[in-house]
């Protein structure tokens, strides 16, 4: 974003140094600190890489410690959210790890408090706040990354505690669970904020039990072009020039591709319009076609289900698009024709299921969803009916 990114990156830097200074545990290398908190106090393990956050950690001035653990928990929570969507790769996993373990290592010692306080109160076994630290840092992560058996293994490999597996285990899928009931994970939002369609889950049964259509009833096959490695900027606009929709298929010394149309005009104009003002050495430009084709699609035959493609979709969240393969009659393979489908696209159609779905609840007069191109088109125009008499329009 040129100056504005630059004036971002230089606030941001600024101001997390300007806290973190203050505060010995924020002040650490976050990974450094993290082993900190896991760890204990015992005599002999005085020593550390950090001496000063260990002198603090391992104070008898049990509240002091406390109060620490929880501002140097909620400073970091803060700049994780600011710093995320951000120019500064500021990442979530290791301050997430950070985050759990501060408020872990400070239940723990609260607990520790409390049996002084009240004696009796809880059960006489050792309360080590390193391992509510542990188990605070996987709660944590888990409810953040929305990870499971994959962060019990990671926590097992960083402590090397198997006695600590059940506990992993419990917060892990306790932090998931509650964190599922607010929102979804982070990385599902940013991908739906960053333009990518995630496939919803409450729409798989109509996939698999309703949806007799084949990919050939909701996919078209365009006339696809055939360019080489390197072309023009005047070439590719001529070859463009007629090309029908956003996508278009494309083969580059027999590779397959998906070409987006908008954006490789808008590149070969701006090209073009800065030819003549340009050096010498760049008077005769080039477009690599790789570097703005999507190169080597899934492709799927056009009779297969639509449920393929909704799986394929559905596992592969950052996939934008698909090809669908229309043999013909010719033995040559090379005249045969494709068609794209993007995930958006897909995600109209799972959108007008839903309208679909509704129009049921509100119209008596709906018939159950067909196969086919009939189906289809039956199913638009039922949509439609719903919508104007929502509507009150024509």
């Amino acid at each position: 974003r040129g100056y504005e990114g630059v004036v971002e990156i230089a606030v941001l830097a600024t101001g997390t140094a300007v806290v973190n200074f203050g505060f010995p545990l924020l002040r650490s290398m976050q990974g450094e600190m993290i082993h900190e908190l896991f760890d204990t106090c015992d005599a002999k393990q005085r020593i550390s890489a950090t001496p000063r956050s260990r002198a603090m950690l391992c104070s008898e001035d049990a509240g002091g410690v406390l109060t620490q653990l929880a501002i140097a928990g909620v400073l970091r929570f803060l700049q994780m959210t600011l710093t995320f969507g951000t120019d500064v790769p500021a990442g979530l996993f290791i301050p997430s790890m950070f985050v759990g373990a501060c408020l872990g290592r400070g239940f723990g010692i609260l607990l520790q408090m409390l049996r002084v306080a009240y004696p009796g109160l809880l059960p006489d076994n050792r309360i080590e706040p390193g391992m509510y630290a542990m188990v605070g840092a996987a709660a944590v992560l888990g409810g953040v990354c929305r990870i499971t058996i994959s962060l019990c293994v990671i926590m097992f490999e960083l402590t090397g505690g198997l006695d600590y597996i059940v506990p992993f285990m419990l917060a892990v899928l306790c932090s998931k669970w509650v964190a599922d009931q607010f929102a979804e994970s982070i990385y599902d939002e940013c991908a739906i904020l960053g333009g990518f369609c995630l496939a919803p889950a409450e729409h798989e049964s109509w996939v698999q039990v309703g949806a007799a259509a084949e990919v050939s009833d909701i996919v078209t096959p365009v006339p696809g072009l055939d360019l080489p490695p390197e072309v023009h900027p005047l070439s590719l606009l001529t070859a463009l020039g007629t090309a029908l929709g956003e996508e278009l298929p494309v083969r580059v010394e027999g590779q397959l591709g998906i070409l987006p149309v908008r954006d490789a005009k808008r590149y070969a104009e701006v090209l073009l319009h800065d030819l003549p003002t340009a050096p010498p050495h760049l008077r005769n430009p080039v477009i690599r076609v790789s570097e703005w084709a999507f190169m080597d699609p899934p492709v799927v035959e056009s009779n297969s289900p639509v449920a393929l493609v909704f799986a394929l979709f559905k596992q592969q969240p950052a996939l934008r698009a698909c090809l669908a393969h229309f043999p013909s009659s010719a033995p040559d393979p090379l005249t045969d024709s494709y068609g794209v489908l993007t995930r958006d696209a897909f995600c109209d159609l799972l959108l007008a299921n839903s309208c679909r779905q509704q129009l049921v609840k509100v119209s008596d007069e709906a018939e159950p969803l067909q196969g086919g191109r009939a189906g289809v088109r039956a199913w638009g125009q039922a949509v439609l009916r719903w919508a104007s008499e929502e509507t009150g329009a024509d």
